[in-house]
């Protein structure tokens, strides 16, 4: 599997998610402002997640700096670090697609928690306490998409055998 299988696959799990999301907001009475409004929230997370597969740091894609920067942000460049545990059999692994699938999957994941889950995680705290009901209602939105997103993601990517079988 190549970093370019992985981010194909990454996209199309996306693409049904967000198929699905259209799909019921489609079938949502037009007076349901608010479910309305809780789907187009959904269906924008799912669009900028997309995005964030997506990242062309380079051209032509998938040269050495695209897969350079991928590690930076993965072992290097965070807040939180959440592939931390895998730097050892990174640094060991030896076949370079293996190395390229996980960048693409950790990269992924690892933007969407910096990017948008992690914030709106804290957010969500802080709307609680003030008692800021469109906040929650956003946050919550927001939150319950990505985890689903990254819960399919993650289902595929132990489907495939993670970094045994990257």
């Amino acid at each position: 599997m190549t970093g370019q299988d992985v981010e194909r696959e990454l996209l199309l799990i996306a693409e049904k998610l967000r198929s699905k999301t259209s799909d019921a907001m489609s079938k949502v009475d037009a007076r349901q402002k608010t479910a309305i409004k809780a789907y187009k929230i959904s269906l924008s997370m799912i669009e900028q997640s997309q995005k964030m597969v997506n990242m062309s740091f380079s051209q032509p894609p998938y040269g050495e700096k695209y897969y350079s920067l991928r590690e930076n942000r993965v072992f290097r460049n965070s807040r939180k670090m959440y592939f931390s545990e895998y730097k050892t059999w990174y640094d060991n692994e030896s076949d370079v697609d293996r190395k390229e699938a996980f960048l693409v999957y950790a990269h992924a994941v690892q933007m969407i928690h910096s990017a948008f889950l992690d914030h709106r995680v804290e957010e969500l705290e802080l709307a609680k306490l003030s008692n800021s009901v469109e906040a929650i209602f956003e946050c919550s939105i927001i939150i319950d998409t990505l985890t689903e997103l990254l819960s399919e993601w993650d289902k595929w990517w132990q489907s495939v055998g993670g970094v045994n079988n990257a």
